[in-house]
């Protein structure tokens, strides 16, 4: 019941706002108007069509026109690499050498399988001035948005990390290697974020520069923030760990999903109704960016506190009074993996 029982959480979590989103976009169309407004109407339509796709988290591997709900992969990608968690952490809770054994080829496959792909296809993200939109959205719908290349690799390295450390919390490093170690990942970070930068203002790039560089830096990054991952579970995170501490981030956490979810519709929404032409300035982009974060911010505190909050409490005691009618566990003992399980 406790690899259930983490499904089932968080298959809440990731379901009720797409469910949410998409009965947002259905009523869209009645809450104004605007010169723009037939987008929202091909919006509400498509949403109605295609609801249950998105709501069991299948829509990835179905090919539609470019829309406002594009944005909602990341969800279906997250839940579909949850279910796959499920009986991974039952591997290494029974047996533990197997389950690390799998973890480990699964980080493999997802590097492999990113790395072929790019290879034999040539396609790869890359916004500059010779920005090519077929390529583009060719490796948006059959790479990016598919849980079985960069993001298996990145998953998967999540539960091998968390596997080893599960049982050694308090690891000692020698102050010079965690100093290597700090320089280390962010200069991979650094690299995986800024390194195109100079090609991105090209007209005529280094392709094979640009190729590289998209084949490796999803792993780059991965590498950076493991380190940083492991320097805040052990103690050695400083300064980094006390910031991210802060209580802010733990109200951020409960609301992070919905604010993803829905700021794409805060979008849809002003654009609809824009009645004159507007200049792309810097100011410009930063305050609509202002804007739409703070009522994204708004929005997504009122559907967690009238939405999931409730489901959440009733979910909770549902499960908590299935477990008591089964049989009585005193004298069973529970993996460290399984306990952490039931507070997620």
């Amino acid at each position: 019941m406790q690899y259930v029982q983490f499904v089932m959480n968080r298959a809440i979590r990731l379901t009720l706002p797409v469910l949410c989103v998409m009965a947002t976009t259905i009523i869209l169309p009645l809450l104004g108007d605007g010169p723009h407004w037939e987008e929202v109407k091909r919006h509400a339509e498509f949403a109605e069509r295609h609801w249950w796709e998105f709501t069991i988290h299948i829509h990835t591997y179905t090919i539609y026109t470019h829309n406002f709900l594009s944005h909602l992969w990341f969800m279906s990608v997250l839940m579909q690499l949850t279910i796959i968690a499920a009986p991974l952490l039952f591997l290494c809770d029974r047996w533990p050498k197997h389950g690390l054994f799998v973890i480990i080829m699964l980080v493999i496959v997802g590097i492999t399988s990113h790395v072929t792909y790019m290879v034999t296809t040539g396609n790869f993200v890359f916004i500059g001035y010779s920005f090519d939109k077929e390529n583009l959205y060719s490796y948006l719908a059959f790479n990016y948005q598919r849980p079985y290349y960069s993001h298996l690799c990145s998953y998967c390295t999540g539960l091998l990390i968390g596997n080893i450390l599960s049982n050694k919390l308090q690891l000692k490093i020698k102050k010079i290697y965690r100093v290597i170690f700090w320089i280390i990942s962010l200069s991979l970070l650094m690299y995986s974020t800024f390194g195109l930068h100079k090609q991105i203002t090209e007209v005529s790039p280094n392709k094979s520069f640009v190729f590289i560089h998209k084949a490796l830096s999803p792993f780059m990054l991965i590498i950076g923030l493991s380190w940083t991952c492991v320097a805040c579970i052990t103690g050695h995170g400083g300064v980094v760990n006390r910031f991210l501490s802060m209580k802010v981030f733990t109200i951020f956490d409960r609301l992070n999903a919905w604010v993803y979810t829905l700021h794409f519709l805060i979008i849809l929404y002003i654009y609809a109704q824009l009645r004159k032409a507007t200049t792309f300035t810097e100011l410009n982009l930063w305050m609509l960016f202002a804007v739409v974060l703070f009522l994204s911010l708004i929005v997504s505190f009122f559907y967690y506190i009238f939405i999931q909050a409730p489901v959440d409490f009733l979910a909770a005691k549902l499960l908590r009074s299935s477990s008591r009618k089964k049989a009585p566990v005193e004298n069973c003992q529970l993996t460290t993996i399984s306990t952490r399980l039931r507070s997620d």
